[in-house]
């Protein structure tokens, strides 16, 4: 799976179009296959790669105060905000660090270290609550008898394969990679620092109410991998 990278090139724009956050494609939950050494952009649907089901116009914000207004798109392989650049091409940026952030429709991205982007799900003031959803490995599928694969009962986790950074260790060409989405919550702080959303994270940023959300949390249940407790749960804190 190989993606260039570049860096867009910041430009003033004066016209910035919004879309209803409708037109997204529901998060990804099925498990993809990959034959080790495809091109997984020839081979896996642009539904099941992207976020939006076309490039949206949308906004990057620069670090320097600059922005630039181009067509956009959240990669679910990469885990990176992706672009269209002039020739076509479909490319990453070259630099996060340079990215304050980035607007597409009404949704918000962040860029997190050495790692794509997460999305803002909660806007509670004093922090946001994002996620990051990428396909992860989920193991290697063998080919069986006949030549069919092996479902998925049969997946063993391997040390060597094909990941979804490029990055490229042979393996036998009969051999599958199973790609498998995953949402890692996370805290993000006015300096953008970023902690798992966790029950020890939330209450060192509630520090001053701190048995009073231990009391809510024991009393609501919270599921801190469920993306609804965690948005009631911070609305909860941040009014209080």
């Amino acid at each position: 799976m190989k993606f260039s990278k570049q860096l867009i090139k910041a430009s003033r724009i004066t016209v910035f179009v919004f879309i209803p956050i409708s037109f997204i494609y529901a998060q990804p939950t099925k498990i993809l296959r990959v034959k080790n050494g495809q091109d997984a952009t020839k081979y896996i649907s642009a539904k099941d790669r992207f976020e939006y089901p076309d490039f949206q116009f949308g906004r990057l914000n620069y670090t320097n105060g600059k922005y630039a207004v181009t067509k956009l798109n959240y990669c679910y392989l990469l885990g990176e905000v992706m672009f269209i650049s002039a020739k076509g091409d479909t490319l990453a940026m070259a630099d996060n660090n340079q990215i304050n952030y980035a607007d597409i429709g009404n949704n918000r991205f962040y860029p997190f270290p050495e790692n794509g982007f997460v999305e803002v799900i909660e806007d509670c003031g004093v922090m946001l609550l994002t996620k990051k959803t990428q396909y992860q490995r989920g193991g290697i599928e063998k080919k069986g008898a006949y030549q069919n694969s092996n479902e998925i009962g049969s997946v063993y986790n391997a040390s060597t394969f094909t990941d979804i950074n490029g990055r490229t260790i042979l393996l036998p060409a009969s051999n599958t990679i199973l790609l498998k989405p995953m949402t890692t919550f996370l805290f993000m702080d006015l300096n953008h620092r970023f902690n798992k959303a966790n029950k020890g994270s939330l209450l060192k940023i509630f520090s001053k109410n701190k048995n009073i959300i231990e009391k809510y949390l024991d009393e609501q249940n919270i599921d801190f991998n469920s993306e609804e407790d965690l948005k009631k749960v911070v609305l909860y804190c941040s009014e209080l």
